[in-house]
């Protein structure tokens, strides 16, 4: 016989390959294949009558199937001699799933196995182990001499109730090395059953397997006397410490996912006890006989067990974990932010900019940048004629120069004017320098996640480095031509004005904080960073509170300057600045000026501390400082010690020492006498490190931006750092001979170099002609590369972890314990009291909450009444299914959502009763529920809420109001209706949406954004009402009167006026809040409505046919409202590669794509309460079965 199913040679599977057989009917043994017997040299012939195995494969040669039994041994056997069978049932003696072996890919047993733990709760698999290493290692075990035995208390979820074993443990098994005897072999299996699971238990049940425990051995327990000797004394006072018993035992009970039992041997049988963990479950105890060579899984979550082997036995255990939340933080891919940066802190979401070398974006800029592109070159006659100017001759007062750093023209001239509102009239007279300022200006908003609804009102500042350009001549010719036709627009003066540009953006996008035009040269955008970076900073406490203008969170930098005629060549070459070489010779002993180059660059500055913002920030300004020169040699000469004071003001703003610069992206613009200057200035501050620091500057590249120079080194600072690498100086081939580096530790680079960093600290200097010098430090993490990193830790995290464990110092566990007071808190009163909740009964609380006007109320619970320990979902709005958070300081606005607006009865006032469950056991673990229940008939007295008494306050936010909450009037007669009157103003138009007690997390809203028809349905209170408004048309000067009302959980807006009459906005009795829509290629992309489960709140489906291509492409649309798109983060995302981005219109080209059977049913399901933004939406093959059904 050949060796095995390798000698197969058909392309085609036989009939009974891959299948479970029984061997029967052989009239003599059977001849073993070679690689049984070199495992078992005694073992030449088999007598398998009886034996049952898998077909692995076909004997070509010998004409037989290759048959590999249960126990491990490969045998050749003819058809005749071969019957198919089904396996009993675990509890019978059977099994589930066979260990993968022949043809079957492994991705199939991993499904089978995770179906079954999906349906059951356990899985049993049969394993093909030979009884030669069973019972090898069954000896080896024995052999094993240190014992123990876990502290009584907190033994349950290692070895079960009624424990009879003792254990063991085995070293960490390695996939480095090869097992070296039985035993190890049998724990290599429990390693290779990780492998096949890992991506499958992820997809299904969410959690994901960092990596297994190390293998503990269980044999039979002798008796008491050996249980006593092994058995450690009960839990004392220093167990509970951190580092000790408990804390172990609490980790080790979160992090479980997977109990593995390998039952290598077993001789005279016994039971495993199966037990679900709740009352409530609809699981049965189950009792399954031990047999050998099997291995069992359990869920812990959902089932414990007992394990009670009679004679003598061998157990192989381990479990299968999630990350270990200390390990965490050890992981050298999980950076940490500066100490000073933990708080509160400037993140950079987002950079977008337009440089010479094409480099237009991130990715287009790194590009330019690691390839040493030399972005200048001839000025292009698009521009002007620079030939008609250029002279060889230095002293000519003309130019000598004929080079620049120029855009493409295509982003010169190019103008999308309509997407901005301004009329083609004035977009003639818009310079290229305003056109580029709203261009970037706009993506680098995108980019941080708002579009154009919702920027309206945004307190956002926006701060602009503008020294002007030379489109004043365009324009004043512009003027001469026109008024020589006989009318001059009123327009022209507006746009070639630095004052207008950055008064534009705030203009266009509806921005309401302040707005800076700031001119200083070369310095002034990074001047504008350093004004920001004040002004988003925190109101130190004794200051006087600042204006409402200034008290901003946010703002978007930028800096422009356009090559776009001349007189600023002329003025420059007179002054003999620019380099005759056309290029900026930085550092380099050739230096003898610089190069113009022109450029846009805008980054959105974010001041907070939340945990998505710090994965998603690009960078965080850790320190920032302007300066003067004051009196110095001349206006125009740079001054050291000012730029050293600069530079030294700004790393002492956060603590930094000069070992902690990573980077240093200098001024550098290549004359003879600044860059010296500046050198000396860093060395002198920089002198104490013991490493080198690599020092670069841009300008080498594209040339010297001036006033848009400081924004460009923040870009480049920026992505350096994410590619934890430093550019090349271009052009540098000899060091300045003025520039004193011996001895000083930096790096001039002429090539990429490699930082070695994960993260690193760049700081960015930029001093202006007049004596303006500015200087920001940046932190930031590598992103791409080898040395990428995963996350960034804030310690939010371990401060939150850390309240769950205090309580264990605290009160001997992490659950509830004597004297809690639990008390609940909600929107009925604007979240301003709590109430005592009644205790039913150890570990359960009850509340009676009866709903006020719009029948829907959110809540959390609160324990001791102290918001820091907060009881809250895991997912705003979640419904009784979602997993439960706390008690801590994390849970923001999230809270569960209390909805009696789809109730028969919501006429009366709707009643439900919250309950929440608390419990702690060792076994187990934390177990926290908060469930709610709709209650008819309600006792007087019984109400611990009743939102009836409470009556909301209603407010309206609109054009008139500057989106600022203006209070509604309640009616005095009592019927849940409010009003407020506006005037229209000279536009014609207002537009406004409805705040209740004045919380944008409850604004009521049409459900798509500036409504005008009636047939708009109303939505509300809820948190989705941004960038969402009605909009009233009508008569300067015109009178109207807004009212909101409630009936029956229903709501009407209507809007009144003497003139154009009454329009009315209604929600809709027995519809979702929120409509979703799939549109996909299977229906040339026209809306098709998804339909909400009622059994499952937040779920909504959909059923498709794919077409003759068995491929189809979708995302999702809410509320019919195409600029509300779901979508995933990349393109043609199949199942589980696509996380959920939006709801916004950023989306472009970006949809799920569904691969399958042509004409196949398919049902698409969205789950808007999934965490897991993986999860949130999938799809599943209907069967035909299910189809008919439908």
């Amino acid at each position: 016989m050949d060796n095995g199913h390798s000698a197969a040679a058909s392309d085609f599977l036989r009939p009974l390959e891959g299948g479970l057989v029984e061997i029967c009917g052989l009239e003599a043994p059977v001849e073993v294949s070679p690689e049984t017997h070199a495992r078992n040299p005694q073992l030449r012939g088999l007598d398998a009558n009886g034996e049952r195995g898998r077909v692995i494969g076909w004997d070509e040669q010998d004409g037989k199937y290759v048959v590999e039994t249960f126990n491990g041994v490969l045998v050749g056997v003819a058809e005749m001699h071969l019957q198919e069978f089904e396996p009993s049932a675990p509890e019978d003696g059977g099994f589930d799933v066979v260990w993968p072996c022949g043809p079957e890919p492994p991705e199939f047993f991993a499904d089978a196995v995770v179906s079954c733990l999906a349906q059951k709760g356990y899985c049993l698999i049969q394993m093909f182990t030979s009884a030669r290493t069973r019972e090898e290692a069954a000896g080896q075990a024995r052999e094993l001499d240190e014992w123990h035995l876990p502290t009584k208390e907190l033994e349950v979820p290692y070895l079960g109730y009624g424990n009879v074993t003792k254990c063991s443990s085995l070293p960490d098994d390695s996939l480095d090395r090869d097992p070296e005897d039985a035993l190890s072999q049998c724990d290599r299996a429990l390693t290779n059953l990780r492998l096949y699971l890992s991506t499958s238990l992820e997809e299904c049940f969410g959690f994901k397997i960092w990596g297994r425990r190390s293998a503990m051995v269980r044999v039979p327990l002798s008796g008491h006397t050996e249980e006593n000797l092994l058995r450690p004394s009960p839990l004392d006072e220093r167990d509970y410490d951190p580092g000790g018993k408990v804390y172990g035992h609490v980790n080790f009970l979160d992090r479980q996912k997977l109990n593995v039992m390998y039952m290598v041997q077993n001789g005279e049988g016994g039971h495993v006890w199966l037990y679900p963990r709740t009352t409530c479950s609809p699981m049965r105890n189950v009792k399954l006989p031990i047999t050998e060579n099997k291995m069992l899984l359990v869920l812990p979550e959902v089932l414990s067990y007992s394990y009670k082997p009679k004679g003598e036995h061998l157990l192989l255990q381990t479990w299968y974990v999630s990350p270990p939340f200390v390990a965490d933080l050890e992981d050298a891919r999980i950076v940490s932010l500066p100490d000073v940066q933990q708080g509160q802190r400037a993140m950079i979401m987002s950079l977008e900019f337009r440089y010479a070398g094409d480099a237009h974006g991130q990715g287009a800029g790194w590009s330019m940048w690691t390839a040493g592109t030399d972005g200048c070159i001839k000025v292009p006659a698009q521009r002007f004629d620079i030939d008609l100017y250029c002279s060889a001759e230095l002293n000519a007062n003309i130019l000598y120069t004929q080079h620049g750093a120029c855009l493409d023209d295509g982003l010169m001239m190019g103008f999308d004017n309509a997407f901005f509102g301004i009329p083609m009239e004035e977009a003639k007279c818009l310079g290229p320098a305003q056109r580029n300022v709203l261009e970037t200006g706009y993506e680098a908003l995108q980019a941080a996640g708002y579009n154009r609804a919702s920027l309206q009102g945004l307190l956002c500042g926006v701060y602009l480095g503008d020294a002007g350009t030379d489109w004043m001549a365009t324009a004043l010719s512009m003027v001469h031509q026109q008024a020589h036709e006989g009318a001059a627009s009123p327009c022209i003066c507006a746009g070639f004005r630095g004052g207008v540009s950055s008064s534009r953006v705030s203009y266009a996008f509806g921005l309401r904080g302040p707005c800076f035009g700031v001119d200083t040269a070369c310095s002034s955008s990074l001047v504008c960073f350093g004004q920001a970076h004040r002004a988003i900073g925190n109101q130190l406490q004794g200051q006087l509170a600042p204006t409402q203008s200034a008290r901003i969170k946010k703002a978007l930098v930028m800096g422009i300057c356009m090559l776009d005629g001349i007189s600023t060549f002329i003025a420059y070459c007179a002054a003999t600045m620019l380099s005759v070489g056309g290029r900026s010779f930085t550092f380099d002993e050739g230096a003898n000026g610089f190069c113009r180059g022109e450029g846009c660059g805008a980054c959105f500055v974010k001041m907070g501390d939340g945990e998505e913002d710090a994965q998603l920030m690009r960078a965080c300004a850790i320190g920032a400082n302007v300066n003067q020169d004051g009196r110095s040699a001349s206006m125009t000469a740079p001054n050291g010690p000012s730029q050293q004071a600069c530079i030294k003001n700004s790393m002492s703003e956060s603590g930094l020492r000069p070992s902690n610069i990573t980077i240093a992206e200098c001024h550098g613009t290549g004359t003879a006498l600044g860059d010296p200057i500046e050198v000396g200035a860093l060395r002198d501050v920089m002198k104490g490190r013991s490493t080198p620091m690599v020092v670069t500057s841009a300008k080498s590249n594209f040339g010297h931006m001036e006033a848009c120079a400081g924004i460009g080194g923040i870009t480049k600072c920026v992505l350096m750092l994410n590619g934890a690498s430093g550019a090349a100086n271009l052009h540098l081939k000899c060091i300045n001979p003025h520039i004193e580096y011996v001895g000083y530790p930096a790096v001039f680079t002429s090539e990429l170099v490699d930082s070695r960093v994960r993260t690193g600290i760049s700081g960015v200097s930029s001093f202006g002609v007049g004596g303006t010098n500015a200087r920001a430090d940046l932190w930031s993490r590598s992103m791409v590369g080898y040395l990428a990193t995963k996350e960034v830790n804030t310690f939010q995290a371990v401060l939150l972890k850390s309240t769950h464990y205090a309580r264990i110092k605290q009160n001997g566990t992490p659950g509830p314990c004597v004297g809690d007071r639990v008390c609940i808190m909600g929107t009925w009163d604007a979240w301003t009291q709590l109430v005592e909740m009644e205790a039913l009964a150890e570990g359960e609380f009850s509340a009676t909450v009866a709903l006020g006007d719009a029948c829907v109320e959110k809540f959390r619970i609160v324990l001791n009444e102290d918001k820091r320990q907060s009881v809250y979902p895991a997912v705003d709005l979640s419904g009784p299914q979602g997993e439960v958070r706390g008690p801590d300081w994390g849970a923001d606005d999230r809270g569960w959502l209390l909805d009696g607006r789809h109730d028969d009865a919501a006429a009366g006032g709707c009643v439900f009763r919250v309950t929440f469950e608390w419990s702690f056991s060792w076994d187990a673990g934390e177990f926290k529920r908060v469930t709610w229940e709709r209650v008819e008939d309600v006792e007087a007295g019984v109400l611990q809420v009743d939102g009836r008494e409470l009556p909301h306050t209603y407010h309206v936010a609109g054009s008139w109001t500057s989106g600022k909450c203006k209070p509604m009037k309640a009616s005095e007669h009592g019927d849940n209706l409010h009003h407020t009157k506006v005037r229209i103003g000279l536009s014609g138009q207002e537009y406004f949406h409805i705040l209740r007690d004045a919380d944008e997390a409850q604004v009521i809203h049409p459900a798509a954004a500036w409504a005008t028809s009636a047939r708009v349905p109303v939505r509300g209170p809820d948190n989705d009402g941004k960038g969402k408004y009605w909009v009233i048309n009508g008569v300067t000067g015109d009178h109207v009167t807004i009212e909101v009302g409630f009936t029956d959980a229903l709501i009407e807006v209507t809007v009144t006026s003497a003139i154009q009459g009454q329009k009315t906005w209604k929600s809709i009795d027995n519809e979702d809040w929120h409509d979703f829509f799939l549109l996909g290629s299977w229906s040339n992309w026209e809306l098709e409505r998804m339909l909400p489960e009622r059994r499952s709140s937040g779920i909504y489906t959909s059923r498709i046919t794919l077409g003759e291509s068995g491929v189809e492409d979708f995302h999702v649309v809410v509320d019919r409202d195409t600029e509300q798109v779901l979508y995933p983060h990349r393109g043609k995302a199949s199942l589980g590669e696509g996380a959920v981005c939006g709801p916004d219109n950023l989306g472009g080209g970006l949809y799920w794509r569904i691969h399958g059977r042509p004409h196949r049913q398919y049902e698409i399901v969205l789950n808007v309460l999934e965490e897991d933004t993986l999860r949130m939406v999938w799809w599943r093959e209907l069967a035909p079965l299910a189809v008919e059904d439908s």
